[in-house]
């Protein structure tokens, strides 16, 4: 994986080779085995290209939709009921064709690739077998404060639909027509759901109805789309009469759209629970149970992640109790305390422009800490850099205070950490080297870049993602960083690295207690305040399960398996084990299931013995 030469002009060949056929499909068709049956390479291919010519969206990301597939550039993603229904269909039979695929069609080097995606289809099937929410992922709810077309295609539409040219602009246009067709589409299926008794708890409902309703009521001239769309149409000296269309679109068909979709709420909202968790849904116990493995990639009950999480959070809250008793918080409770050190001026910016500028450069001088210290734990550093970015100002207000964006497939745009500036208070000092060491290096980037610039992966690969892998590297990355002696001299940073720590640890305990142990929103939020969490990041993490089941339990159960793993690999070559090497073959891997990992991990114990 972190090979010098020729990663990056296999990973390019790739790239050219799809875009020269549309979509890579003309060679996926002639590529037969001796016998005359696909090989599995082909195959791998011809899913990606299934992938990519059913989501526009997943097209304009990739910069795919371009020569013959140019004409995704003017369509979103189809959100139709029958749409979803197609979906179930196509992943079904592309898990056939992967379980069909014979010995002899596949090749040594792709049957460690099979057998990654031969896991993701089975869990893309397992989920679509319940008949409401997404299609692929555990989503159980078409519309929420984290879900829907109006949270992710303003997004979309404002930061990755290209604008160079003027058919670029009239694909915009075309797409915001089309983001009305999605609202009703999913309007639509929220009905749809409603009548099997899928319906958002009463509180979910509410917030994403505020939602929604602030985004109706949004003035043109404010509207993320509009003000984004006219910035770019200047910027690229393209006619500003592009802009007044989209100003008339989105206010005679978008804006009676969104209010088709706060009416459909507003007729749930006599049927909608309090009850917080997907139990109470048709077979929520068997939906919560896939929810829970297709995040954490394991077979663990829901149960065993409870305790882990209990054991964990009574073990970081005397640790935090104690780093925090050393600043002097010594009164109050846990969560008061933690929500004094959010304030303590001490570690606050400035909240101007001079504190935003102080802020970033401090991100860049922890990532080149990092990178000085890097080769203690690996045989390189990233080629690829990390482009370290404020949110744009005009997204601010919808976008996480922090996340990873990849490098793009072939190399050519670095990956970028996007920082939310709105309020310099969000990023107390103590909070901003464990976010780095997680998003960018040595967490999600250097794992991303490895990926790229190591040997060549099937393109389907690179989009098919493992939490328990990739979100748990990035946790264990973040003790990786202090056992590199990262916080060393950095009392405060330390204090941030246990107290996200504690974080994911509650969120075993609160996820599966809201999801399975029938904890009601209150109760969960209760627990979590009282184990350190103020209550105001407690309710948005609550909320986060009960929308998003299992996924926040993908964290912590990564990194106990990514150091478990250590261990055994330590324990197996005594005196022969090496970290780098260590790190270079996991994640040579590339994202697999945690149940495929140790796989990965023995193989590289039993080359490691067979080179001594």
């Amino acid at each position: 994986m972190m090979k010098a030469h020729g990663p990056l002009h296999s990973r390019r060949e790739v790239m050219r080779g799809m875009v020269a056929t549309g979509l890579g499909l003309a060679g996926a068709a002639s590529a037969k085995s001796a016998t005359g049956g696909t090989t599995s390479g082909a195959l791998l291919q011809r899913l990606m290209d299934e992938r990519v010519r059913h989501s526009p969206e997943l097209a304009t990301r990739l910069g795919l939709d371009t020569g013959s597939s140019s004409r995704l550039r003017w369509l979103l993603d189809d959100r139709s009921l029958a749409a979803s229904g197609a979906v179930k269909t196509r992943i079904s039979d592309q898990l056939g064709a992967v379980e069909t695929m014979t010995d002899a069609a596949v090749a040594p080097e792709d049957r460690l690739h099979l057998d990654a995606v031969r896991h993701f289809l089975r869990a893309e099937r397992e989920i679509g077998r319940f008949s409401y929410g997404s299609a692929l992922e555990p989503r159980p709810y078409v519309l929420s404060h984290l879900s829907g077309a109006y949270a992710s295609v303003p997004e979309f539409l404002a930061s990755r639909h290209p604008l160079g040219e003027v058919p670029d602009a009239e694909a915009f246009l075309s797409r915001m027509r089309g983001f009305a067709t999605a609202l009703d589409q999913e309007r639509e299926r929220l009905r749809h759901d409603a009548g099997l008794g899928a319906t958002p708890p009463d509180f979910i409902l509410a917030r994403t109805k505020a939602q929604l309703t602030d985004l109706r009521d949004t003035a043109p001239e404010q509207s993320p789309i509009l003000i984004a769309f006219r910035t770019r149409l200047e910027s690229a000296g393209l006619p500003l009469n592009f802009h007044e269309s989209a100003r008339h679109i989105w206010s005679t068909t978008i804006v009676p759209a969104l209010g088709r979709q706060i009416e459909a709420l507003s007729s749930l909202e006599t049927r909608a629970r309090p009850e917080a968790g997907v139990w109470r849904l048709p077979d929520g116990e068997a939906y919560y149970r896939a929810s829970l493995a297709n995040a954490t990639t394991t077979s663990l009950s829901p149960g065993a992640v409870h305790a882990t999480g209990r054991d964990l959070v009574e073990q970081l809250t005397a640790e935090a109790d104690r780093l925090l008793r050393a600043q002097g918080l010594t009164t109050g409770t846990l969560a008061q305390r933690v929500g004094a050190l959010y304030s303590d001026p001490r570690f606050l910016y400035p909240d101007d422009d001079d504190g935003r500028a102080r802020l970033m450069s401090d991100i860049r001088s922890r990532i080149q800490a990092f990178r000085e210290q890097a080769l203690r734990a690996f045989r390189s550093v990233p080629r690829i850099a990390v482009d370290v970015r404020r949110v744009p100002p005009l997204l601010e207000s919808g976008a996480p205070p922090a996340y990873y964006e990849d490098p793009s497939l072939d190399g050519s745009r670095p990956g970028t950490f996007y920082v939310n500036l709105a309020t310099t208070g969000a990023w107390p000092r103590w909070l901003l080297a464990s976010t780095v060491f997680h998003e960018a290096e040595p967490g999600h980037h250097l794992q991303q870049a490895f990926l790229l610039e190591g040997p060549r992966v099937p393109a389907i690969r690179t989009i098919l993602w493992s939490p328990g892998y990739g979100e748990g590297w990035a946790v264990y990355a973040e003790q990786l960083a202090e056992e590199l002696g990262m916080y060393d001299g950095d009392d405060a940073g330390r204090i941030g690295y246990v107290l996200t720590s504690l974080l994911r640890a509650c969120r075993l305990v609160a996820d599966t207690g809201v999801n399975s142990l029938r904890w009601s929103r209150e109760q969960a939020v209760e627990w979590m305040s009282e184990n350190g969490i103020p209550r105001p990041l407690a309710v948005n993490e609550v909320e986060r399960y009960c929308v998003w089941p299992g996924q926040a339990c993908s964290y912590m159960v990564g990194k106990a398996e990514w150091l478990r793993l250590r261990d055994r690999a330590r324990s197996a070559l005594g005196g022969s084990f090496d970290l780098r090497a260590f790190h270079a073959a996991g994640l040579a891997a590339g994202p697999v299931p945690l149940t495929m990992l140790q796989n990965v991990i023995d193989t590289y114990i039993d080359q490691s013995r067979a080179r001594s």
